[in-house]
């Protein structure tokens, strides 16, 4: 029976629950997530208490996360606090009393857990390589280095959104004053750590409430043509753009702004603050956000063995058709052919790894839409990939596989014409191709036998000619593929001929 797995994350400003739904065949879901404000470190003041007041909100967002729990029928839950429990002076009295209004006991993590857990959620969802990972919560600012995909340093700076505002800023409209004493505040908290030197260029990667924030708030203003923020990438200076906009607001107008939620608009610029300074002090060539973190990484901590994933969009790839249940083999056998065609037509169409791995992702993906309705399989293909998130992948990369995978039918994708005008004619051009390339290899496995041992190519000007050999009687293969020459001359403005099996 499928199982499902509860994480809590109880943060500074927010608190966090996923439910993740796991399968007999080892994929996994999402099956539900929420969130609740609950502004635990607010008023704590130098004594470093948790105020009853944050803590009636922390009992009652727990009260409705466990509901949840129950309708889902959750085996187990795996309850983490960070910065502000952790720095509490009266911790054990806080944890005891919520335990008691809620009946759930929360592990404190300490700073090195809460930057392992952010890499687990990064490392296993993005192609990460070499950076900084900063998760800015409400209390804190974790920053974990990396190289090669493994953490090499960690720190945890006093630099969280809520923390800053309360400590330099006023709700309403910071003062030019208060916004400077807080940069030079950030300045010198990032210069007490002489490691970090080392990591000036690397791109820093996003997680937190804050980081998701300006991601949506990007995304509106350039008018940005999907809805995911994994893996969105901006450059330092549009960060700093939107950041000189929001700090002279006044907070009524921030909470009118596409993207900030109304019950971050208070604390927004203090979290801007600091990652401005951040890119800054860094040199960073880019902001990339990971929606994928903490609560990730928790759940990656007990789910992987060994808990990081050689190869992202692999592990990801892997996952989804276990979800749709696909014929794994049949998706190898056209992913196998259709490397052997792009490989010989390559060099004639001007392709590289990035169109490669395009066609690979798409062939391994392209009967996800038959889980729903066959006779709209290629449109709920397209639907499918568009809206999953591909790991490894932007989401424009993604898209393109959607196109790829939906354009290999011999109808394409039906009603989708906005979608198509996103890109370049070119772009488009490349992706039919790929399209029909896919089609082909999908049709050299119509009986899905694996009859096919190897095919090549010859080409001229005006014809491509495919000889196919098999390792049995490939009649329903070779009229199947024969069956395409009207899309692939649409696509090529080249007759297709197909050998028979010899």
């Amino acid at each position: 029976m499928n199982q499902k797995h509860a994480v809590i994350d109880l943060g500074s400003n927010t608190t966090r629950m996923l439910v993740i739904e796991v399968m007999p065949n080892g994929a996994y879901r999402l099956a539900e997530e929420a969130k609740y404000t609950i502004r635990l470190a607010e008023h704590m003041g130098p004594e470093r208490t948790i105020k009853p007041e944050a803590l009636a909100r922390a009992a009652e967002a727990l009260r409705l996360f466990k509901a949840i729990c129950d309708y889902h029928g959750v085996s187990s839950i795996r309850p983490a606090a960070t910065a502000a429990v952790r720095d509490a002076a009266n911790q054990r009295q806080f944890l005891d009393a919520l335990e008691k209004r809620t009946g759930i006991r929360f592990q404190v993590l300490t700073k090195e857990e809460e930057a392992y857990y952010g890499y687990l959620g990064v490392v296993n969802s993005t192609d990460a390589h070499d950076g900084i990972i900063v998760d800015l919560g409400g209390g804190s600012m974790e920053i974990t280095a990396l190289r090669g995909r493994e953490i090499a340093e960690t720190a945890s700076l006093p630099l969280g959104s809520l923390s800053l505002t309360e400590r330099f800023l006023d709700a309403d409209r910071p003062t030019e004053k208060q916004l400077q004493a807080l940069e030079d505040y950030a300045q010198i908290k990032l210069k007490a750590l002489p490691w970090l030197e080392e990591w000036r260029g690397d791109e820093v990667i996003g997680i937190g409430g804050t980081c998701r924030t300006i991601a949506r708030i990007h995304q509106r203003l350039v008018n940005y043509p999907f809805d995911e923020i994994h893996n969105y990438r901006m450059p330092p200076g549009e960060v700093s753009f939107i950041y000189d906009n929001l700090k002279g607001a006044k907070i009524e107008e921030r909470r009118a702004v596409p993207g900030l939620s109304k019950d971050r608009a208070e604390i927004i610029v203090g979290g801007m603050a600091a990652m401005t300074v951040l890119l800054r002090y860094l040199k960073a060539p880019q902001l990339r956000v990971s929606a994928w973190g903490l609560r990730d990484g928790i759940f990656y901590s007990t789910f992987l063995k060994p808990p990081v994933v050689p190869d992202v969009t692999k592990f990801c790839i892997d996952n989804i058709q276990r979800l749709y249940r696909l014929d794994k083999v049949h998706a190898d056998c056209v992913a196998r052919i259709a490397g052997s065609l792009f490989g010989q037509l390559q060099e004639d169409q001007g392709w590289g790894e990035a169109e490669r791995r395009l066609l690979w992702s798409a062939a391994l993906l392209h009967e996800s839409g038959y889980f729903y309705d066959y006779h709209n399989r290629f449109n709920n293909t397209f639907d499918n990939i568009v809206n999953d998130t591909i790991f490894g992948l932007p989401q424009t990369e993604t898209y393109k596989v959607a196109v790829v995978a939906a354009f290999y039918g011999a109808g394409g994708i039906k009603g989708r014409d906005g979608y198509i005008s996103i890109l370049s004619k070119e772009e488009n051009k490349t992706l039919r191709r790929l399209g029909v390339v896919l089609a082909l290899a999908d049709a050299l496995d119509r009986s899905r036998k694996g009859l096919f041992r190897q095919v090549s190519c010859s080409l001229s000007k005006s014809v491509v000619r495919i000889r196919p050999a098999f390792s049995a009687d490939g009649w329903i293969e070779a009229k199947s593929a024969e069956g395409l020459a009207p899309y692939f001359f649409r696509a090529f403005a080249r007759e297709l001929v197909v050998e028979p099996p010899s």
